[in-house]
Parts: structure tokens; sequence; C-alpha cells
């Protein structure tokens, strides 16, 4: 298993929580000062941050998908969201973690 200090900002954990074997959850990696954070959403607490070992106590690390997020982008985009509630169909963990890391290009004509 990955170990937590190897984890890099901007990377996406897929995880088997627990709980719910059934479904996979998603969070997004930012290390901040000495600790490592994960930012992710559900139902009961909406948007939200867990250390990482809080996060991976309760959950199967599945998967991790390395992006080129940096902590500012990350940081910027939560700052968007933050206090926007969880909905399963248009705004859950998914799409929650492809939101912070995902890249606004524009193209000039």
């Amino acid at each position: 298993m990955q170990k937590i200090y190897q984890l890099r900002t901007g990377d996406i954990l897929i995880c088997r929580p627990d709980s719910l074997p059934f479904i996979q959850h998603f969070g997004v990696v930012v290390h901040e000062g000495r600790e490592t954070y994960v930012y992710h959403i559900v139902p009961d607490r909406d948007v939200c941050r867990d250390t990482a070992k809080e996060f991976l106590a309760t959950r199967k690390l599945l998967e991790i998908r390395q992006t080129s997020a940096t902590r500012r982008h990350i940081l910027n985009r939560y700052r968007q969201v933050a206090g926007r509630k969880y909905n399963v169909l248009d705004f859950n963990c998914v799409h929650f973690a492809e939101y912070l890391t995902a890249y606004i290009t524009s193209q000039r004509f």
C-alpha cells in the first residue's frame, strides 16, 4: 500500500469505504505544511478536509490517479465550492475531485 508520505499534492485517491464496500469514494491530496490532507465531499458532511490518515483509516485504497494540479490551484477551486451541498447526481465526490484538479484552458483566436 502507498505510504501517506509518498502521496503528492494533486493525487486523486479512489477508495472503497469499509462501511459501504459496494461504492467508490474519491478525494484529492493536498500537502499543507507538515500535514497531508484529503479534500472530499460526503452526504452528511458536505465539502470537508481530513488528514490523509483519517481519510484512509476507514477506506481501502484502490487507486491513485496523479494530476498536475498545484496546491494553489486546488485551494482556489476549493474556496469556490466551499459550502456547496453534496448531490448524488450533479455534485458528488467524483465531480468534486475532478473539479478541484481540472485546469481550465483558454484558446486565443
